[in-house]
């Protein structure tokens, strides 16, 4: 579970987040879509092993 957002330290007024989404959607693509992520997203860095 991750934690909840500290609204004490924001960012300009906006949350700080802690997911990059590009990895959940590499997942997607990769393991559900069976797509070259990389060649979509045109990044790489690993995957989840969820999907």
């Amino acid at each position: 579970m991750n934690a909840l957002p500290d609204l004490q330290n924001l960012n300009e007024g906006d949350l700080i987040y802690t997911e990059d989404f590009r990895k959940v959607y590499a997942t997607i693509l990769k393991n559900w879509l069976k797509a070259d992520s990389s060649k979509v997203l045109g990044w790489k860095n690993g995957i989840y092993d969820f999907v």
